[in-house]
């Protein structure tokens, strides 16, 4: 019995220690109150430049590409593009105008990358023209597969 009220003692101060000793959890509402609260105004640079880099580049070169393209393309092959689209689920909630710029993007990066090692090699203006079409053609195609 002496050894047992002893040990109790020092079990329930451990206990207490241990409690003191452990930060207290802040609930969800004190946790955002905390960040709003601690956060400085950010300017419009900040603001814009928090989004990422495909929402601030990528999509609006997509987009002014897809505008020209769906301008061209005629109304049958938008609607051909977008019955595939439906068809396979709607990947990244595209819309036909979408899926052009895409195709028309790919088709300018695979351009690039045949014509550069053509201009690095100092190729005749024949070939970089027949490297420059293919790349163009073979870029819009293959986003079809």
């Amino acid at each position: 019995m002496f050894l047992i009220i002893p040990a109790l003692v020092a079990l329930s101060f451990i206990f207490l220690f241990a409690g003191l000793a452990m930060a207290p959890q802040p609930t969800p509402v004190q946790s955002r109150l905390r960040t709003y609260g601690t956060t400085q105004p950010r300017t419009l640079r900040e603001i814009e430049m928090a989004e990422p880099f495909s929402e601030r580049v990528i999509l609006p070169i997509i987009r002014a590409i897809s505008a020209l393209l769906t301008r061209l393309a005629p109304q049958r092959n938008i609607e051909e593009v977008r019955h595939k689209l439906d068809m396979a689920g709607n990947p990244n909630d595209w819309t036909a105008a979408d899926f052009y710029g895409v195709r028309g993007l790919a088709a300018i990066v695979l351009c690039g990358l045949l014509l550069l090692p053509a201009f690095l090699l100092n190729a005749p203006m024949l070939e970089l023209v027949l490297f420059g079409g293919v790349g163009l053609v073979m870029g819009f195609i293959l986003p079809n597969f």
